[in-house]
């Protein structure tokens, strides 16, 4: 088979598992023991207590009854987490058969008889850069554990090679392998469980809360079973700690013990570079997902993410290379990886790997892996060559990345071809692109021009026989602010350690701004089309700048309120109004914004029908009421911060958009201008 082919040689063999490695899971077992032997204790008491009330041992009569109620609600609680489980979300991931891949299962078959451990239960697909080991979630998985699963993230395979990626899966199954001590899976359960039980408020809670709010003579028991509940989470909450502590001393020789498996059976260098190209990939990713999202209010839709995260790779050295003060992780991605028992990550690049958050980082696995160096010939073939139909995998894993990131529900024909998406992005961003002789002057910051009809006013009502001399004047004001003089100013600023002069500095910048109006505004005196677009241009920006702060506003104030509802274990009346409030007013901001944005109109821009309501594009889905009641819900406190994160994000976007084609048409109405501009930043 070619999958035979394709499968890299293993140069080396199989150490056993450390000294601190073992006594590091005596400790985690000893503080799983004494969790087993609470929780079971406590259901096992429990159930007793149930069994002696109703056979008439302890309590008769009518509050019989009542005490069975609060023992039963209690018994439930305890029990339901016996039999809750996990299951990997449909949204986020596809599972796939031998029948679906057949060479991929091929290859992990070779792979887990030379790392001697389990096959996986099951195999998922990901788009993430990412590949991970996770377990059917349940306690009942305490007693009779299930075979793990193994998660592989596209993301990961689109900037691997094949030996890179057999390091990524021998890493994976060198966890699996350590599950003949059946350890991982129980820490993962029982964190699960104890943070259920804590953390989580379910349809239980809301049941015990109803009972304690009626008559105190038939809730009493409600109010006990709270008090018991109280202790029963306290306790159980230390415990997650205690379990958690000794957790997380194993977990890094879990880590180091696995890195080892896997340079055993794919060489040193495979695994050091799949760290290397996973960070780097994991930042290509991300920006992938921007290009996705860039769209989206658009409606315009990709077939294929993975495209998008390889033209962001090979733009990525470019970017790392604007960073003028790099860190040592930053100085480790620009650098290229050379095979050999060098070490490549910088001292000092403490950073833990985005695919592995909770590992070790970098440095430390390259250090723990090349201590004794495994060298091994790489297979340089891409590890796509693993997977059979990849342009459809990659399409579907498409339309799951749309359901899990913008809970798009698409269909491949919803979906242009990648390239073309790339062509629409890179017009897009010509298009919010400010040229490098504005120096930022345009960058965060209110564009005040003042009032706009009494300057048009003023520079229509010149006399003819002055208008040339007039509008000289101007420009010899307008080009205060260009080239070298700008780039000056900006620097001064930059470099102000005064607030006091920064704010002297600033002050010139409504001066500036007004200058540079009138000024176009007089140079567009010979074509009147020339001079509504520019009336309309700086009228749209005024107005999305207006709900702009509107919204910076009222993002502090959500800020705030939901800073205060996490610090605040109970909340009283009063301070449960006015955090209800903050939320009120952050509705009645957006519901302000909304109305006014449709009446409003766009202007001509990439993407966008012009004369198209602004609250089409900035609002895809209904605002809602706003909250009211004697509840705060979870679900309503979302769903205002995505209104209004979505909202400000998009108008953000409409006001650069128009501004970039502002700054061009300017610039076409004094070329010469912009040319003494231009000269002056590029010497």
């Amino acid at each position: 088979m070619e999958t035979l082919d394709l499968y890299p040689p293993s140069p080396g063999k199989l150490q056993r598992g450390t000294r601190t490695y073992r006594l590091r899971v005596v400790l985690v077992l000893l503080s799983l023991a004494t969790f087993l032997v609470l929780y079971l204790g406590l259901v096992a008491g429990t159930a007793y207590a149930l069994y002696a009330l109703f056979t008439g041992q302890w309590a008769t009569g009518s509050y019989a009854i009542f005490w069975g109620s609060g023992l039963a609600l209690l018994f439930v609680f305890l029990v339901k987490n016996l039999f809750r489980r996990s299951r990997t979300s449909a949204g986020a991931c596809i599972e796939v058969t031998e029948q679906d891949q057949p060479r991929l299962f091929e290859f992990l078959r070779r792979l887990c008889a030379e790392a001697r451990c389990h096959f996986p239960g099951a195999v998922y697909l990901t788009p993430d850069v990412n590949a991970a080991v996770f377990y059917p979630r349940s306690v009942l998985s305490l007693i009779v554990p299930r075979r793990k699963n193994l998660l592989i993230g596209l993301g990961l395979v689109n900037a691997l090679n094949v030996s890179e990626l057999k390091a990524v899966l021998a890493h994976e199954f060198g966890h699996f392998s350590q599950s003949s001590m059946k350890l991982g899976q129980y820490v993962y359960v029982a964190n699960e469980v104890v943070r259920d039980i804590v953390f989580t408020r379910d349809t239980w809670d809301e049941l015990l809360a109803k009972w304690r709010s009626i008559d105190l003579r038939l809730s009493f028991p409600a109010w006990i079973l709270t008090a018991v509940l109280w202790a029963i989470r306290a306790v159980l909450k230390s415990l997650f700690k205690l379990v958690n502590f000794a957790n997380l001393s194993l977990s890094r020789q879990m880590e180091f013990d696995a890195d080892l498996r896997a340079a055993a059976l794919a060489g040193s260098d495979a695994l050091v570079s799949a760290l290397w190209k996973s960070e780097r990939a994991g930042l290509a990713f991300n920006g992938a997902s921007q290009t996705m999202s860039s769209l989206l209010g658009y409606g315009k839709y990709t077939n294929d993410r993975f495209h998008h995260q390889r033209c962001q790779e090979s733009r990525l050295d470019e970017a790392l290379a604007m960073d003028t003060e790099p860190t040592p992780f930053v100085l480790s991605l620009r650098s290229k990886y050379r095979p050999g028992p060098e070490p490549h990550f910088h001292g000092g690049d403490d950073h833990s790997p985005s695919m592995w958050a909770t590992h070790p980082s970098n440095r430390e696995r390259e250090l723990n892996v090349k201590r004794d160096y495994v060298a091994c010939e790489p297979f340089e073939l891409s590890a796509w060559r693993l997977f059979d139909g990849r342009k459809a995998l990659k399409r579907r894993l498409t339309l799951v990345s749309y359901l899990e990131l913008f809970d798009r529900d698409l269909e491949a024909s919803d979906c242009l071809p990648a390239k073309q998406i790339e062509a629409l992005v890179r017009a897009e961003q010509d298009e919010l692109r400010q040229a490098s002789h504005y120096h930022g002057f345009y960058e965060d910051r209110i564009v005040d021009p003042g009032n706009l009809k009494a300057h048009a006013l003023e520079i229509d009502a010149w006399p003819a026989d002055l208008r040339a001399e007039l509008r000289a004047e101007l420009r010899v004001s307008a080009s205060e602010w260009s080239g070298a003089k700008l780039a000056a100013y900006a620097a001064a600023l930059a470099a102000c350690q005064s607030p006091r002069q920064a704010s002297t500095l600033r002050e010139r910048i409504p001066q500036a701004d007004a200058v540079i109006f009138r000024y176009f505004y007089a140079c567009s005196a010979g074509s009147q089309k020339a001079r509504a677009e520019l009336l309309q241009r700086y009228r749209f920006l005024r107005a999305m700048q207006k709900h702009i702060v509107m919204l910076n506003e009222a993002e502090l104030i959500f800020g705030r309120a939901v800073e205060r509802l996490q610090q605040t274990q109970k909340l009283g009346p009063e301070a449960f109004h006015e955090i209800q409030d903050a939320f009120v007013q952050v509705h009645e901001r957006l519901a302000t914004v909304l109305a006014k944005a449709g009446k409003q109109r766009v202007p001509k821009l990439e993407h966008l029908e012009q004369g198209a309501s602004v609250a089409d594009f900035i609002a895809d889905e209904d605002l809602g009421d706003a909250m009211s009641g004697d509840r705060i819900a979870t679900q309503e406190i979302s769903h205002l911060a995505r209104m209004l994160q979505k909202t400000l994000s998009r108008l953000r976007r409409l006001h650069f958009k128009n501004l970039g084609s502002l700054l061009r048409l300017q610039e076409s109405l004094d070329p010469a201008l912009y040319a003494d501009f231009k000269a002056a930043t590029s010497a």
